[in-house]
């Protein structure tokens, strides 16, 4: 396939060219990207589930110069090849087989560090999706700061189930474990029973190390729930050694149903395209529903805060080994908050073709602004995220509330099966505290007023829901992520 890739141009030259890919979830996957790389090219993988319009942007905005797909793909990908004038490589069942006095035993797909390596699209919750550039340098980093944290071994295998264009899927449970030479298990999408199945299986390969979203353990509960096992029928399952959930927050519920079910305490982590992880829960420490532990190995992290002139001020700083209070919280506790900074070699290089976006970015220090709200809790020295500044944090009659907060309340209602809470332009007070609920099946109809006086019990006024709105069902990304800002366009209209 590499040299298909060079012979697919008139020049032959494909060092810093970008290549799309759309293949499935198996080894086709891992040859596309590594056939990229061992040409000195830049990956920008694809997803399956993205409308032909998607994926026409990604492919415009990239500048691809070459498309691969698997045969079940090319009818997606061969107009817009057409369209863009550019070579569409299809591959066939000859690329997928190597016999063994083929292979390179030092195969170095990552000779050169500096060089552009991956491009990442972001979700485009505040806006167009952006594209992440990547060196070979960042994705090393990443990868050895998982390993050295999460104490990756030879020895373990993975199951993936995450969709492979976003960095979860990508550089946590693809290349970290093939980069660290463990075994690495692919299914095509995540189906709950499949992937019991996995889980509870006794024969090789073995599951030991299992990373998904809140959505995939909720489906996971449920199936548990569908087959009538008890603990006893997973008993299997305790030979794993560590389960992992990022990309969205993990609602306290589900933490603690899934340590009932099978005596763990799922890891907690958070991080994004432009940084990989970010911040973790140690392996061995004591793992607070909701929080997500401290800066991962070799970040820095910064609060920061505006004060009356709008000018940025440094509220906390923190590595893994210390975080320094400079200016504590309005809270009894001393927790502090603020807007979080990061800096490490884990950071992306730049944003594709947006010069001026990438520096806004960056402050003078060379940290990344990330646009997330995060606490500090120095009782339990953790991080806790409080939201997107942008759709999570509400700023309603002069308070700034936290819509996370709001949404692990809810969720403990009997009668609550999901929800979502955002803010609703308002002229009196800015913002009004919107929940948005789907109800558990043949729960009785909520109304505002049960709704308050239940947030009551938990959570100050000012930040119980002001309006409500009940509906069937939300829409999720290839993630499991709901768009807050489509949402909000959908439901409420008149706002912006």
């Amino acid at each position: 396939l590499s040299n298909k890739l060079l012979k697919s141009i008139p020049s032959g030259k494909l060092k810093g060219e970008r290549i799309a890919f759309l293949c499935n979830q198996d080894v086709s996957y891992v040859l596309a990207q590594w056939s990229c790389w061992l040409n000195h090219s830049v990956c920008v993988p694809l997803c399956k589930d993205h409308p032909a319009k998607v994926l026409e942007y990604y492919i415009k905005d990239s500048k691809a110069s070459i498309l691969i797909s698997t045969s079940n793909f090319e009818n997606v990908l061969k107009p817009l090849a057409e369209k863009f004038k550019i070579p569409l490589i299809v591959l066939n069942k000859d690329d997928l087989k190597m016999k063994n006095d083929k292979i390179e035993k030092d195969l170095d797909i990552f000779s050169n560090s500096k060089e552009d390596a991956l491009i990442l699209y972001t979700s485009g919750t505040t806006g167009p999706p952006k594209g992440v550039v990547h060196t070979v340098s960042s994705l090393k980093a990443q990868m050895d700061a998982m390993i050295e944290s999460w104490r990756w071994e030879t020895k373990d295998t993975l199951l993936n189930v995450l969709p492979l264009h976003h960095v979860h899927g990508i550089v946590n449970c693809v290349m970290t474990p093939l980069y660290n030479g463990s075994t690495l298990v692919m299914d095509q999408k995540f189906d709950a029973a499949t992937t019991w199945n996995h889980l509870l299986n006794d024969k090789d390969p073995s599951i030991s190390v299992f990373m998904a979203v809140p959505t995939i353990y909720v489906k996971l509960i449920e199936q548990y729930k569908k087959s009538g096992w008890t603990s006893k029928d997973v008993e299997q399952i305790r030979k794993m050694r560590l389960f992992v959930s990022g990309s969205a927050a993990l609602p306290e519920s589900i933490f603690k149903q899934w340590k009932e079910l099978t005596h763990f305490e799922i890891l907690e982590q958070f991080g994004m395209s432009e940084a990989g992880r970010v911040l973790s829960n140690t392996i061995d420490g004591k793992k607070l529903p909701g929080r997500v532990g401290l800066p991962m190995p070799n970040m820095t992290i910064r609060l920061t805060q505006k004060d009356d002139n709008n000018n940025e001020k440094i509220v906390a700083e923190g590595t893994l080994e210390k975080v320094k209070i400079f200016e504590k919280g309005d809270h009894k506790d001393g927790n502090v908050s603020g807007e979080l900074h990061v800096k490490g070699p884990t950071l992306f290089k730049y944003y594709f073709n947006k010069e001026d976006v990438t520096k806004k970015s960056f402050d003078k220090d060379g940290f990344f602004a990330t646009g997330d709200m995060v606490e500090y809790e120095m009782a339990n020295n953790t991080f806790k995220i409080m939201g997107r500044t942008s759709v999570d944090i509400i700023k309603s009659g002069g308070y700034k509330i936290s819509a996370l907060d709001i949404e692990a309340v809810l969720l403990h209602h009997p009668s609550i099966s999901e929800c979502v809470v955002l803010g609703v332009p308002d002229a009196q007070w800015g913002e009004k505290v919107t929940a948005i609920i789907v109800l558990n099946q043949n729960a009785e109809k909520l109304s505002l007023d049960q709704i308050r006086e239940y947030c009551k019990k938990k959570l100050p006024a000012y930040s119980c829901p002001t309006n409500l709105k009940i509906v069937d069902a939300f829409e999720r990304n290839a993630v499991g992520k709901i768009n807050k800002k489509e949402l909000r366009q959908k439901l409420f209209p008149t706002s912006k």
